[in-house]
C-alpha cells in the first residue's frame, strides 16, 4: 500500500549471520546431469527414428 522509500521495514537477519547461498552442484553431480542431458538429445533424434521404424513393422506384417 505504501512504498518504503527508507527502508525501515527490510527483513533483516540476525547480526553477524552471513547470508545463504544457493546450493552448487559437486563435480560428480555436474558430470551426471551432462550425462542425463547427452542421453536425452541423443533420444531426442533417436526416438523418432525407432517410432517409425515399428510402425513400419506394423504395416509389413499387416500386409
Amino acid at each position: 500500500m505504501y512504498r518504503d522509500l527508507s527502508g525501515f521495514y527490510q527483513r533483516r537477519g540476525p547480526p553477524g549471520e552471513p547470508e545463504k547461498k544457493p546450493p552448487r552442484l559437486t563435480p560428480g553431480q555436474q558430470k551426471l546431469l551432462m550425462w542425463a542431458l547427452g542421453l536425452e538429445l541423443l533420444f531426442l533424434f533417436l526416438a523418432p527414428v525407432g517410432g517409425v521404424s515399428v510402425v513400419s513393422a506394423f504395416l509389413y506384417i499387416a500386409r
